[in-house]
């Protein structure tokens, strides 16, 4: 009898120290979860891939290129910098932080918020400044708060849109994402709508206060 309970007891201590399975917030639920990499498909482009937008009112057209761009494909890193033919302006994109552990990982799925991109506008003897333009995990409603000049030091971006598909006239796109900005300093410190769509880029831009929408009408991206 006594060689049975000193038996399970042995089992049941056993039992008591195995390590409990505790699954990831991405295992539990794998279509909250988005990848590192799926941050390059927005903003890291090659040279050689150009845009081409258009004012919805006045009709005007910019063009857009890229001029340099460098990608790490093992790691988050990339920079891809932009010329718009309009302004003279150059656009530089490039992740600002990454945070790993907890779920955060590179190319594997992310269960928060790891990964911020950077825009830096400017030209000559002209910077408009640097801000964080988006961030990845996103889901709608999502926001932080950043930078962007004295003028705009409260600003905030957030998720206002997610959707699978949206078309501009005869151009159609997929895997949608628009934020919204209160202050953007790179564009005359007022609140402006961004869409992004992956493998494309920025399709479409609306300045509130100007009263002013660039929609993408022609583009190519280098594979």
């Amino acid at each position: 009898m006594k060689q049975f309970t000193y038996f399970t007891l042995l089992l049941l201590s056993i039992y008591s120290c195995k390590p409990e399975v505790v699954e990831t917030p991405c295992q539990k639920n794998p279509e909250q979860c988005q990848y590192l990499s799926e941050a390059k498909d927005y903003f890291a482009f090659k040279v050689g891939s150009w845009w081409v937008y258009e004012e919805q009112t006045t009709l005007e057209r910019d063009s857009v290129y890229v001029t340099s761009a460098n990608n790490n494909l093992s790691t988050q890193d990339f920079d891809t910098y932009l010329f718009s033919v309009r302004d003279s302006f150059n656009t530089h994109y490039f992740p600002a932080d990454f945070y790993e552990g907890n779920g955060c990982s590179y190319p594997g799925p992310v269960s928060k918020r790891c990964l911020l991109i950077n825009k830096t506008k400017f030209k000559f003897q002209n910077h408009l400044g640097e801000s964080n333009i988006m961030f990845f995990k996103y889901a709608i409603g999502d926001y932080e708060t950043t930078g962007g000049g004295s003028t705009c030091s409260n600003n905030r971006i957030y998720v206002t849109s997610i959707k699978d598909d949206f078309s501009i006239g005869i151009l159609n796109f997929n895997n949608i994402i628009e934020i919204s900005e209160d202050c953007s300093h790179a564009e005359g410190d007022e609140p402006v709508k961004f869409t992004y769509a992956k493998k494309v880029g920025l399709i479409k831009k609306i300045l509130i206060n100007s009263n002013k929408t660039w929609n993408l009408v022609s583009y190519h991206i280098e594979q």
